[in-house]
Parts: structure tokens; C-alpha cells; sequence
């Protein structure tokens, strides 16, 4: 059955392009080697986890590991046909990625960085549990402050037996914390993460084990298959091609691997924006503003389009606003934010950019000109970046884990804001495009609704 599928998938394939020999064995360096350094960052995390003291000994053993995993290699692709003995490795090497994913969960340790479901929700179960994870994230930091302390004590005591000067005393003290807080971060890096249990370290160094035997048999397998096929001469045409479509599955793999992290992230926020109303209500103000911004944008681009015909003319326009407007801007936060947050307080603060919008619309639908437009645009620039988004950030400095407050962050400063950027669009597409309001109509038609939400969501 796989048989005939891959059969149908590749002339499939050929019905597009001019599938060879060449060209499928790019792609399967391509695909071997992408798929290695998807791991590699995960490998290489659990290595460090383990302690650096850790690592001669892990590569010695990778050397055992070797001598032993090499011949049955060469045994099983030898009592096999060579096609079907790949393909039987390759999956099984899939397999065995597989299962240490899930060994990963059930242990409640995911790849380093990644994104736990099952350890998020069981975290909002126990409320202490945020506490442990902080008790756990500072833990990594006792070896560190235990002999800055000895060593503060040791150079103390020494001092004193010789009757030095207070002053004396004191920088003898000094120098023993730095020289001990020295030694504890080297303890530290030495022995690795000393928060993970005996099976955790365990898996750890599997994996660590697993994954470099693997790719050496993945990849000399392949080579051989290789050097089954093409000839001499052929070889000394095509290998630096092949070694390419390596090349190109290392890069490949490597963004992959830092996606993943930031997908991670955002999943995380997901869940916390979800499980907490106040970061449901700051996504609402947040999606609400950000709208509100992209629609003034249309709107300036529509009267400019009418109001201004010389490209030029609005070049120099907009150019000379924005310059205006960042000036302003500079000197106030420089100046003025703090005072300004302080005795205008959050709430008002918050409230003072959607305020300006909803007078600038309102302006707008009064008398749509580009002179309207520019200086309420700069206006808004000014009130938004010197005091609304000032006071927009204080928000994240609300009692909460680092983790969260992080994860949430990136998702709401990513996702909620090309979502609110992205419904502007439809919605000026509808009303401009599609029913031709023009931008007076336009503004009349979302004044009022976009005002109100907008300053719920500031309530």
C-alpha cells in the first residue's frame, strides 16, 4: 500500500516538474538533514541541563554507542534490499523520535522552550504551583549565593584573626562574595540544572546519546545509497549538488526549530490571555485601539488621495508630520511622560488615545481635508506614544509569573494587533470599497459603535 502510494504521490509529482535520480536524492538530503537540526537545539539544551561536566563523558559514550549501533546498521541494510532497508531505517529512526516526545510529556518535560498543555493546566489547578515553578527557577541560583557566602565568611574570618582595619575588613568581605559568587556560577554551569530528578536527566542524556548515533547512520546510510547509484564521474558532477540540498535542509531545519519556539510562545499566550479577564479586557483594548489606528490610516490615505493629487506634495506632507510629531513625541516622554502618567493616572492615561480618535473621527466627518487628517493624525501620534502606550505597558507589570507575563506579551503584540489591523482592512473594504460611503460616510457609520467599545474596554 505505501508502495503504491509513493508510486501515485511521484507521478503526481512529475504531472509539475522533472522528478530524477538527482533530484530525489537532494531532496532526501534535504529532508534527513532538516529533520537533525530541528532536534539539534533541543540536543544541545539538554546537554548544558546535564551540566558541561557531563559532556566529555557524553561524548565518550556517543563514541561506544557508535562501535555498537554501527554494525547492526550495516548488518540489517546488508540482509535486506538496499530500497527497502532504508526506508525501514528511516522509520524507524521516526519512531524513535516519536517515542521520546512522548516520554518527554510523561515526564512533564518537554524540549527546552517548549509548549505543555498538560503542565500549564495543571498549574491553574494548584495555585501553588506557580510558586514552585519560581521556587524552581530561583533554585538554579543557590549554588551561587551559597559560596558567595562561604566565601564572604572564610575572608571575613581571616580578616579578623588578623586584626586588619575596618576598612580593610569590608573589602576582604567584597572580594570573597565576587570570588565565591565566581565560583558558584561555575558550579552551577558545571553541574547543569540541579531541579531535574534522576529520570529526567536520564531522558536527557538518551536523547543526547540518541540523536548524534542517529543522524551518523541517517546520513552514511544515505551517502551509500548514493555512491550505489552514480558513478565515478557522475559523482564528481553531482555530490557538490547533493551536499547542497544538506546544506539547504540545515538551514531549513534550523528556522524551523526557532519558529517552533515562537509558536510555542503564542500557544502559551493563548492560554493565559484565555484563563485571565484582564488580559481578556487589555487583547479587547489592544485589538479595539489598534483597529481604530488602521482605520485612521485608511481614512488619511483617502483624503490625501482626493484632497493632495501631486505625489509629491503628500510625500513631503506626510514626511514633515511624522518628523513633527517625533519631535514632539521625544521631548515629552523625555520630559513630561512620567509626570503626565502620575497625575493623570492609568485609567485616564488609557482612555486619552481612544478620546483623541473619536474626535479625530469626529473631525473627520466634519471636514475632510488633508489638513484635518494630518494634524489630528500627529495629534493621535503624540498622545498615543508619549502617554496611552506608556501607560499600556504599565499593564504588564501586574503580580504575575514571568512566564506568563512574557508568553502573553508576545501575543498579544503580535497576533491581537495584526488581528485588529486585519479587521480594519475588511471593514474599509466594506464601507469605502464595496458600498462607497467615501470617507465622511465612512467615519459617520463607525463613529459611534467604535467609540463606545473602544472606551469600554479603557473602563
Amino acid at each position: 500500500m505505501s508502495r503504491g502510494l509513493a508510486s501515485r504521490s511521484k507521478r503526481v509529482l512529475q504531472a509539475f516538474a522533472l522528478v530524477n535520480t538527482v533530484q530525489n536524492a537532494f531532496l532526501a538530503f534535504f529532508f534527513v538533514l532538516s529533520a537533525y537540526f530541528l532536534q539539534l537545539p533541543t540536543r544541545d539544551e539538554a546537554g548544558v541541563a546535564l551540566g558541561t561536566a557531563s559532556l566529555p563523558k557524553l561524548f565518550v559514550a556517543s563514541f561506544f554507542l557508535t562501535i555498537v549501533v554501527s554494525p547492526c546498521v550495516s548488518a540489517f541494510l546488508l540482509t535486506q534490499a538496499v530500497d527497502r532497508a532504508l526506508l525501514l531505517l528511516y522509520r524507524g529512526l521516526a519512531a524513535c523520535t516519536f517515542g521520546f516526545f512522548l516520554v518527554f510529556v510523561l515526564l512533564a518535560l518537554p524540549p527546552p522552550h517548549a509548549f505543555d498543555p498538560l503542565t500549564i493546566r495543571a498549574a491553574r489547578r494548584d495555585p501553588s504551583a506557580k510558586e514552585r515553578s519560581a521556587v524552581a527557577e530561583r533554585r538554579g541560583l543557590h549554588h551561587a549565593a551559597s559560596a558567595a557566602s562561604n566565601g564572604a565568611r572564610i575572608t571575613g574570618n581571616a580578616t579578623t584573626a588578623q586584626a586588619l582595619p575596618a576598612t580593610a575588613d569590608a573589602g576582604g568581605k567584597a572580594a570573597g562574595a565576587r570570588r565565591g559568587a565566581r565560583q558558584g556560577a561555575r558550579s552551577s554551569v558545571r553541574g547543569g540544572d540541579q531541579t531535574l530528578s534522576a529520570a529526567q536527566r536520564a531522558v536527557r542524556a538518551a536523547f543526547y546519546l540518541w540523536l548524534g548515533a542517529a543522524n551518523l547512520v541517517a546520513i552514511s546510510s544515505l551517502w551509500a545509497r548514493v555512491s550505489d547509484v552514480f558513478s565515478s564521474d557522475a559523482g564528481l558532477r553531482l555530490f557538490g549538488l547533493l551536499s547542497a540540498g544538506a546544506t539547504c535542509g540545515q538551514m531549513a531545519g534550523s528556522l524551523a526549530a526557532a519558529r517552533c519556539w515562537v509558536a510555542a510562545q503564542l500557544g502559551e499566550g493563548f492560554l493565559a490571555i484565555a484563563g485571565s479577564r484582564y488580559l481578556l479586557m487589555l487583547a479587547g483594548y489592544l485589538l479595539l485601539s489598534t483597529a481604530t489606528s488602521s482605520l485612521l490610516y485608511f481614512l488619511r490615505a483617502a483624503v490625501l488621495a482626493g484632497g493632495a493629487p501631486d505625489p509629491g506634495g503628500r510625500m513631503v506632507l506626510v514626511a514633515t508630520l511624522n518628523s513633527a510629531s517625533a519631535g514632539v513625541i521625544a521631548v515629552l516622554q523625555l520630559c513630561a511622560s512620567g509626570r503626565l502618567l502620575q497625575r493623570m493616572g492609568l485609567e485616564r492615561a488609557l482612555c486619552a488615545s481612544p478620546a483623541v480618535s473619536a474626535a479625530l473621527l469626529v473631525a473627520i466627518a466634519a471636514c475632510p481635508t488633508a489638513a484635518v487628517v494630518g494634524l489630528g493624525e500627529a495629534l493621535r501620534k503624540v498622545v498615543g506614544y508619549a502617554v496611552a502606550r506608556p501607560a499600556r505597558e504599565v499593564l504588564f507589570t501586574v503580580p504575575a509569573s514571568r512566564r506568563e507575563r512574557t508568553a502573553a506579551k508576545l501575543c498579544l503584540d503580535t497576533l491581537v494587533v495584526r488581528a485588529g489591523d486585519s479587521a480594519a482592512a475588511a471593514l474599509f473594504h466594506v464601507l469605502d470599497g464595496a458600498l462607497e460611503l467615501g470617507p465622511s460616510g465612512a467615519v459617520q457609520t463607525l463613529l459611534v459603535p467604535s467609540y463606545i467599545a473602544d472606551w469600554f474596554c479603557c473602563d
